[in-house]
């Protein structure tokens, strides 16, 4: 390992006065601690720059990454950045996308001064997690909708762009049936050539009549199909905790809508938590959430026509 030469010794001398001097500002030591690690200036006494922390300055790993952490995001920010540690590691888990940083704490400025309060960790901390939850959101809406548009018809074996091709309309997404035990995924195409032969076979043994019969006694107890009633969400959001229950509510809406498992988006638990989310969410979450479920599979015409109902009773 190749010793320190005089204008690095320099350097060192200098970052390490900073840190020795205390805590005088979080941001200057965690650049310090970042510079002394990423040019490796700690090899003439230690190893390595845990070792080196540890050993001069007695922070373990995870105090030292704090403040190198909390400084990268402090310097992110463009104006007044955050006056102390506490707020600064609030933003730490947005640190991947220096526009996150800037409008998480943007929003948090401003909900501190809508309600003349001192800004806290608290604020930033919930601001952060607004931000998250919409860049996980957004990350889950993507790979949803690259996930469809490489799968494929387990008839016909078409993708949805050749089908865009043929000119079958895709609103519909896939529908989805059951044959011996397994999932299968048809087009709108094959799906209706598949009811015609099953409608046709009934016609041939004379059930047709009691089939129709249970078609319209299972849409009675599911509520109907009248897609003209205009409904809002019930939930009302009058204390903090209400609103973090409509948070969880929103969150766990989105891990199942997103799922890749068929039994793990069982509509009921969707809807489940749909009527408490319903109230948070924004005109692009609502358009987002009918995109994903209408190119998803055809059992969750519920939640659709409950999320347009919604949009409807919006005014949208």
């Amino acid at each position: 390992m190749s010793a320190l030469d005089v204008p690095e010794r320099h350097v060192l001398e200098e970052l390490e006065g900073i840190v020795g001097r205390g805590i005088t500002t979080f941001i200057e030591v965690g650049r310090a601690l970042a510079e002394i690690r990423d040019r490796r200036l700690y090899r003439d006494s230690q190893d390595t720059f845990e070792a080196y922390c540890r050993e001069l300055w007695e922070l373990g790993r995870t105090r030292a990454y704090q403040l190198i952490d909390a400084a990268a995001v402090s310097t992110t920010v463009d104006i007044d950045p955050p006056r102390n540690e506490a707020q600064a590691r609030e933003l730490v888990p947005l640190k991947a996308d220096e526009a996150e940083v800037v409008e998480a704490w943007r929003a948090a400025r401003a909900e501190a001064e809508e309600h003349g309060v001192a800004l806290t960790a608290k604020i930033v901390r919930d601001a952060a997690q607004k931000r998250l939850a919409r860049v996980q959101r957004q990350r889950q809406v993507a790979e949803h909708r690259e996930r469809h548009a490489q799968s494929r018809c387990d008839r016909c074996r078409r993708s949805p762009r050749e089908l865009e091709d043929d000119g079958v309309p895709l609103a519909s997404g896939w529908f989805s049936t059951l044959e011996d035990g397994a999932s299968i995924h048809e087009c709108s195409e094959c799906h209706t050539q598949r009811l015609r032969q099953e409608r046709a076979e009934l016609e041939r043994q004379g059930r047709l009549g009691d089939a129709h019969a249970e078609l319209q006694e299972k849409r009675a107890r599911e509520g109907g199909e009248d897609d003209t009633e205009k409904a809002t969400s019930t939930y009302e959001i009058d204390t903090p905790q209400q609103r973090r229950n409509a948070e969880k509510a929103a969150e766990r809406f989105w891990k199942l809508v997103c799922s890749q498992s068929t039994a793990a988006r069982a509509d009921h638990l969707v809807l489940q938590n749909l009527e408490r989310a319903l109230v948070l969410f924004t005109d692009e979450e609502v358009a987002d959430a009918i995109d994903m479920l209408e190119k998803g599979i055809a059992e969750t015409k519920a939640i659709v026509r409950e999320l347009r109902r919604y949009r409807e009773g919006r005014g949208t």
